[in-house]
């Protein structure tokens, strides 16, 4: 069992490769990484994506929440 430690680091690891890649890539990538720790693909596919940013993030259109 791996500590939750050198599990964050993994996935960091993992990110940056994943975000490196084409398409087909991408695909190979993730076929591994379900097969290895046992994620649904849609799963890991926002687990890889977490880290990066939106673009044009900024404050969301329309009235202020109150």
């Amino acid at each position: 069992m791996q500590r939750k430690t050198e599990r964050t680091d993994e996935l960091e690891r993992l990110r940056r490769r994943y975000a490196g890649r084409g398409k087909e890539g991408k695909s190979r990538l993730l076929d591994e990484f379900c097969e290895h720790y046992g994620y649904e693909r849609k799963y890991a596919i926002k687990l890889l994506q977490a880290g990066s940013a939106r673009v044009g993030a900024g404050p969301r259109p329309g009235p202020e929440p109150k």
